[in-house]
Order: C-alpha cells, then structure tokens, then sequence
C-alpha cells in the first residue's frame, strides 16, 4: 500500500483534538443559554429548524424540525449523501455506481468521474438552520472490520437575520483482503469534507443570500480485486472468507481526488411573491490522480482487467486530470398558491486538463509527458412552471436548452394519487468518454448526442395503515455510450429499451412495522445495461417502549437481496465501471442462487441522544461462505457495529 495513505500519528492526534473541540462547543457556548423559571434548559427541536435554498426560493419558507429520527439510521446506505442503492467494492468510501440506472440530469459539459459522488457534500443541498440557541451535531459510527464514519456539525445565529455553519466529516475503512503481512492492519479508504455555509436576509425579508463552500479529499488504496488464477475454483474463490488473508492483484496504487467548490445564490423580491430576480454563481474544481509504482508485476489479459496496454511508462503510471466549472445564473421567478414559475439564462466555462507522466530517466533527467487540454463555453436557457389546485391536482413542466446541441424537458400530471410524467433528453457524452489521456488507455472521440425518453406512471398514498408508493416506467435510449469489455467507451448504434418497477410499501400494526421496497428490471432489449432483475430491501422491527419502558427505540431485522446477475466490473485507471460476463455477483460463477445479507440492529432514543447497535451480515456462511458487492470484490464478513447522533441545543 502507498505510505502517504497511511495515517500518520500526528494526523490521528488532529482528529482526536476536533473531536474534543466539537465535544466542548456545547460547554464553551454554556454562557448563551436562556433557562426559564425551574432552571430547565428551554431549547430544543422546536427552537432549531432547517430549510433549504431551493424551497426559499420557490415561496416555500416552512422551517423544519431537526432530524431526530431512528428509522435507517442503522442502515449504511444513510451515512452517506445519497441513500439510493449502489454498487460498491465492498467497503466503506471504496469506487461506487448506482444498481438502478438514473436519467441524467444536467446537459453540456460533464467530467464523468463519479465514482466517489455519494461520499460527497453536495452545494445544492445543503441544509442551512434557524437557531435561537448554538447547535451542534455530532454523529459517529465504529464497525468491526474497521470501517469508521464521523460528522460534526455546528450552526449559530450571529443575529436575527444571519446564521452560520459549519460541517466536518470523515470516513475510512480498513483492507479486508490483500494485506501485506509486515504492515499488519492497512487503511484503504480516506475521506475527509468541510463545508462552511451561511444564510443572510435583510430586515424586510425582501432580499435573501444562501452561501457555502466545499472541501473533498478521498484517497482511495487500489486492490483490482481479489487474485485467484486464471484457473479459478471455487475454494480460491470463497477462501476469501475463511478467515485468512487473499492476495490483491494491486499492492502499490490508489486514486486520489480533491473536489473544492463555491457555490452563491441571492434573490430579491420585487413585487410580493409574485416577481423575485435572483442570481446563482457555481465554482467547481476536481482533481484526480491515480499512480501505481508497480504496472510491470501485473498481466494484462487475466481477469479481472487491469493494464491491457503500456502507453508511456512501464513501471510507474502516474495519470492525473483537472476539471474546472464556473456557472453564472440569472432569472425571474413567482409563486402564487396556484401557480409556481421560474426563467433563467445561464452561462458555463468549463476547461479539462489530461495528462500520463512517466519516470524522470537518471540518465539524461528528461521526463516523457503526455495530455490533452480543452476549453469550453455554453450558454443555456431554462424555466420550470406548476399549476396546481389544491392537494388535488398539478400540472409541471421544467425544460432546459442548451444553445445548438442539449435539452432536457419534463411534462408531469398529478391528479390525487395518481401521476404521469414524460421526460426526454438529448445530452452530450462525458468528457471522460469522448478524451482519454493514460498510461493505459488512450482515445479520442467523437461521439453523437445521446437521446433518452422515460414514460412513468405512479401512485401514493395511504390507506388504513398501509403507506404505498408504486412507479412503472419503460426507458428508451439511442446511441448510448457504455464502456465495453476493454474497459474503453463505445456507442451502440441499435436501440435499447427496458422496463422498470418499483415498489416501496410501509405497514404499522400498532407497535410492529414492516417496510419493503421491491425494485424489478425487464432488460431482454438492453443487455449493455447491468442491473439485477430483482432487488428486494426488507426491515420488520418494533418500535417503542423497550426494557420495561427504560428506553425509546427499534428493535428489528433488515435483509437485502438481490438476483445473481454480470454486474459491471470495475476499473480502478479511469474510476469508470465496465462489461464483463466472467463473474456472476453476489455468489460467483459457482452459484446462481441470490444471497441475502441479514442485519440485526437496535436503536434507542434518550432525549437529545440517539444510538444504535447492529450485528451486519448475522448469516454469513448461510447459504454460502459469503458474497461479492462486485466482481472479484468480497462484501464486508460479519461486524458488530455501534453508532451514536448526539445533539445539543445550548
């Protein structure tokens, strides 16, 4: 493993003293609090609210209730920014996609590197807060193969119309396989983000400002999977799981990426609700460098793929790349209680550098470099506009035009619980997919516009004590781009087309509740396209009083499964996800069976403090030793795991 993703003990003492800080800011603030006449502290949840940008913007100036919840907080997919499932290599902060394809939702330039995306704070979402006292956030969680999560966030009002905040986050995980043994424990996975946001309005409530900004850093330690031979068998296979260590085709590389973004919108009421002019300024910056120091020990044709071509250095690959984004946004926008609209115009600067090092030679000190640089500039036009009546029935169109090449457009009718939507799009490929400058890989494309069209039909609603949401919806795309099984973009000249299904239900019987989500994929005429014919996510638990009425909490089981099917393969060079028909998921080549993975978890709820324990993947060894989350990936064994969210309000 590379010695700079290691944790140096000074780095392990900094986090422990912003641990304490965070831990003493309740203390430090003690001075602020207002106690009423029995000395009892009078903040709380109804005093700390949140909101977002995008409902202010819209006329929705409701302020919400502090997350207190205990529902998912024992779930893994909800320590992240996005909860949707995924595809990952089996570890916490490790290169992930999403199982169930998305229809995109921004034209014009793209990067296309997004395999760390759910690790990361995003701009648009914050969550910003109307304290009447100082609030801290603290949530950790410590699992048994070493995977770790921390949060600590903090917000205060300066005055009545300003409040600032800031979040700190970290993740890392340990290596479940291919461990060196003269290192001992290995961490493979670094994540750190702050993010440092504020909101402002004037005394008349006319003028607003949302602000924050954003810093990524996520090192990852490449393993290309684990190694078991041209000739597999399945205890080579399995072995994995039986306790001892498998070998890693990858012992020397890792991906880095550091995302840095600004992101500001202000808005000025001129005429009541009806007339708002608003502003948007979005900075972005992405770096990634992936190096290995050892490209001459690995094959290039055994699976899964690694280096199938050397392009400049033999021994050492050393590739990077820098993104940059600069977004201006102006409009008008109006709300009425029957009617909402939005026009803007916008204009993008974007610029991607590419570039593979090789070695600098001790001979005659020359260093061979090669890359690719380009500069964009994109101009769009956009609104949005919603009639509705009531909670009964609402129209919605939202359209975007990017000037002589992309749109998007989506038309939706809602009447009572019933809604029908048609979204199309015509958008550009990636810059990932149409340039490439590697040691490895190598291109230079010019691909079509992609055109996709989605036809959804759904329903929500409650009866008696059921909670339904249903959705079927057909997907229809020409000259799709897919990366191949060389790792390399290709589009498809034929057409493809699938359905989807998906069903989230919720049943409460007094205390006992079972929810399920269901989720089923017809792909007979999209065989490019990897998803699992089924997915299922079951939890039943209980949920009130426990240990004769000492504690509030849940007390369950939650199981996912999904079918056995060629999941995408992934590849560790371009951070991209790939085809291959060489190994089944979750259970190999050696069975088809679908593998479920049973957690036991208890949550607890103590005023201000919630916590949760879980026994992850109690089954494991039944049906089979264990699972695969990817191609040659292994999913985590069986963890105790615990995890607290601890608020104060003072």
């Amino acid at each position: 493993m590379p010695d700079n993703l290691l944790i140096p003990p000074n780095r392990v003492k900094r986090y422990f003293l912003y641990l304490l800080l965070f831990s003493l800011l309740p203390v430090l603030s003690a001075s602020a609090q207002i106690l009423n006449d029995s000395t009892q502290n009078v903040y709380g949840t109804k005093t700390t609210k949140t909101y977002l940008e995008n409902d202010f913007l819209r006329g929705d100036y409701t302020l919400r209730r502090v997350d207190t919840a205990l529902t998912n907080m024992h779930q893994a997919r909800n320590w992240y920014h996005d909860t949707t499932f995924h595809q990952d290599l089996g570890n916490v902060g490790t290169a992930a996609k999403p199982i169930l394809w998305q229809f995109p939702q921004k034209i014009g330039v793209r990067l296309g590197k997004n395999a760390f995306d759910r690790y990361a704070y995003k701009p648009e979402s914050i969550t910003y807060f109307d304290t009447k006292s100082p609030y801290t956030h603290l949530f950790y969680v410590q699992g048994g193969q070493g995977e770790q999560v921390f949060e600590a966030k903090h917000s205060r009002s300066i005055t009545k119309n300003a409040n600032i905040g800031f979040a700190f986050e970290r993740m890392s995980g340990e290596k479940q396989f291919g461990v060196q043994p003269s290192l001992g424990k290995e961490t493979q996975t670094q994540h750190t983000g702050f993010v440092l946001f504020t909101h402002l309005q004037d005394s008349t409530g006319k003028y607003h400002l949302f602000s924050n900004y954003i810093h990524v850093d996520h090192d990852l330690a490449e393993t290309g999977g684990i190694r078991i031979g041209a000739e597999a068998t399945r205890d080579s296979v399995f072995g994995v799981f039986s306790g001892g260590d498998a070998p890693a085709w990858l012992m020397q590389a890792a991906n880095e990426e550091k995302r840095n973004s600004f992101h500001l919108t202000q808005f000025y009421t001129l005429a009541k609700e009806y007339i708002k002019v608003f502003h948007t300024l979005d900075f972005r910056h992405q770096y990634n460098k992936y190096f290995d120091n050892q490209v001459n020990r690995y094959g290039a044709k055994q699976p899964p793929l690694l280096y199938p071509a050397i392009e400049v250095d033999s021994t050492k690959t050393d590739d990077r790349s820098w993104y940059r984004e600069m977004e201006n946004t102006v409009g008008i926008t109006g709300n009425h209680p029957l009617f909402v609209y939005k026009l803007y115009a916008r204009r993008r600067d974007a610029s991607i550098n590419l570039n593979t090092r090789s070695q600098i030679d001790p001979i005659d000190s020359t260093r061979v470099t090669e890359g690719y640089r380009r500069s964009f500039g994109q101009n769009f036009i956009g609104g949005e506009t919603q009639f509705r009546l009531k909670d009964i029935f609402n129209i919605t169109v939202n359209a975007e035009y990017q000037l002589f090449k992309d749109y998007l457009a989506t038309a939706s009718a809602r009447v009572k619980y019933f809604t029908f939507s048609q979204t199309r799009s015509s958008y550009s490929p990636t810059l990932v997919q149409q340039f490439m400058a590697s040691n490895h890989f190598n291109w230079n494309n010019n691909f079509d516009n992609i055109v996709a069209d989605r036809t959804a039909a759904s329903v929500q609603g409650t009866l008696w004590r059921n909670t339904l949401t249903a959705e079927l919806a057909r997907v229809n795309l020409q000259n799709y781009v897919i990366y191949n099984k060389l790792a390399e973009p290709e589009q498809l000249s034929k057409q493809l087309s699938f359905y989807t299904a998906f069903v989230h239900h919720h049943l409460a019987l007094k205390n006992f509740h079972a929810d399920h989500v269901f989720s089923y994929n017809q792909l007979n005429n999209a065989e490019e396209i990897r998803m699992p014919k089924w997915l299922v996510n079951s939890r039943i638990y209980y949920q009130g009083s426990l240990f004769k009425n000492a504690l509030f909490g849940q007390v369950g089981v939650e199981t996912y499964v999904t079918d056995s099917y060629y999941a995408d393969a992934y590849m560790p060079v371009t951070q991209q996800f790939y085809l291959q028909d060489n190994f089944r998921v979750p259970g190999s080549n050696f069975t088809s069976k679908p593998y479920p993975v049973v957690d036991l978890f208890l949550t607890v709820d103590i005023k201000s403090f919630n916590g949760f324990v879980k026994m992850s993947h109690v089954n494991q060894g039944y049906p089979q030793a264990g699972y695969f989350s990817s191609p040659y990936y292994p999913g985590m064994g069986r963890s105790f795991v615990f995890g607290i969210k601890w608020m104060f309000f003072d």
